[in-house]
């Protein structure tokens, strides 16, 4: 790409958008599933993480399970954590999140329900999270 400037016919300059600027902080998430294909949800929430700007999946657990909360009867939940690098600040990362949740087929009805995913973010660096 070439631009007309002050001195003439140059070589581009591109400027980065702010917030492309921003140093990647680490985030640390949690990933459950107990309705249909767990393993298969966990990895495709890794995927679809990976895929998505500004997001690095870094590291992650072993899988584990656990017995569900509530008093609904439901199947144990397949549970993992991942490490994340991201520039996304706090409330980015929550809906690009929920976003995945969405798109594997989360359904909000019951609280302490079954679930194809839950992904709950339990830390992210420099940041307070309630």
């Amino acid at each position: 790409m070439t631009c007309l400037g002050m001195g003439g016919i140059g070589p581009a300059v591109r400027t980065t958008p702010a917030w492309r600027l921003r140093l990647s902080e680490t985030a640390l998430i949690g990933l459950g599933s107990n309705q249909g294909d767990s393993a298969g949800f966990l990895e495709a929430a890794l995927d679809a993480l990976e895929e998505a700007a500004g997001i690095r999946v870094a590291g992650r657990s072993s899988l584990y399970v656990t017995r569900p909360v509530g008093e609904i009867v439901q199947p144990d939940f397949l549970n993992m954590a991942a490490r994340l690098e991201t520039t996304l600040d706090p409330h980015e990362l929550l809906e690009l999140l929920l976003g995945v949740e969405r798109t594997l087929g989360r359904e909000r009805t019951l609280r302490w329900g079954p679930r194809t995913i839950d992904i709950d973010l339990l830390f992210q660096e420099r940041h307070v999270l309630f």
